[in-house]
């Protein structure tokens, strides 16, 4: 990682973690091996999962307010599809699409306020900053994903493109190790929904199902001794997940996950969990 924020001279980060996530992650060893010091990035943790649309419209506004050249997602899918969203709604959505957000944002308003804000931001800019997503779990399939969900109200929403796809994706067992045996085995269920829903989505072509069949295998097959903390069934469980995220953002997700989110949103149950 240290390498890598060196060569692609990343010095002025927009680091989006939950206090939880930040305080388990030892990232700021990684920061200061990198030269990037505590005065040079800022921590922004203003969110929940799913995101909804007031609290992307305040991480926007507060992007739009400093000095960023990337943004480091850590954690889980909150992080990572705020990110992707920051970045998409500041650099890549045309103007209507733009708008589109604003009205749902601010459905009385009758000004554009928010979306000339964010085209005069977006020429005053020059490229596109990189997104780098951390994950702190195998079961999560955010950061080698296209897409990017939030709520409007009560309904999810999906935001769907090539470009939010994240510049590097990673992953470490050591966050795993520090979980409790339940959670690990939370994040298995969401690797083994991932890999299922990739074998019988209807939009799965057979690249993405023979990817999927070969992850559940090697899933079921780590996921125990995962559970019990050993590190080559983590890193196992790591490589087969990140292949079935992988092969399900190709196929699109199906029922597990359209009813997982609600027991989420509504009732708090890990996602993990939820899927199971």
């Amino acid at each position: 990682m240290v390498e890598v924020l060196e060569h692609w001279q990343i010095g002025k980060p927009l680091i989006l973690a939950s206090q939880k996530a930040w305080d388990m992650i030892p990232f700021t060893q990684v920061l200061s091996n990198s030269k990037i010091r505590k005065q040079h990035y800022r921590l922004y943790s203003a969110f929940t999962y799913p995101l909804n649309n007031e609290e992307i419209g305040a991480a926007l506004e507060f992007y739009m307010d400093r000095d960023f050249d990337s943004i480091i997602c850590l954690g889980r899918e909150g992080a990572i599809d705020l990110g992707k969203m920051i970045r998409h709604y500041l650099f890549d959505a045309d103007e209507d699409e733009i708008y589109l957000f604003e009205s749902f944002l601010h459905p009385d308003a009758e000004d554009d306020v928010l979306t000339r804000k964010i085209m005069n931001f977006r020429s005053s800019r020059g490229g596109r900053p990189r997104v780098i997503a951390v994950s702190s779990g195998f079961g999560s399939g955010a950061a080698v994903s296209s897409r990017a969900y939030y709520l409007r109200g009560r309904k999810t929403c999906e935001l769907q493109d090539d470009l939010l796809l994240p510049d590097l994706a990673c992953y470490d067992p050591f966050f795993s190790i520090m979980q409790s045996p339940g959670q690990v085995a939370g994040e298995g269920f969401d690797a083994i929904a991932h890999a299922v829903e990739g074998i019988w989505s209807t939009k799965a072509g057979e690249e993405a199902r023979a990817n999927s069949i070969s992850a559940l295998a090697e899933i079921m097959h780590a996921l125990p001794e995962a559970v019990d903390g050993n590190a080559d069934a983590l890193v196992s469980m790591a490589h087969s997940a990140i292949s079935a995220a992988r092969s399900l953002d190709q196929s699109g997700l199906t029922g597990p996950h359209a009813l997982a989110f609600y027991l989420t949103s509504l009732f708090r149950v890990p996602h993990g969990m939820g899927l199971a």
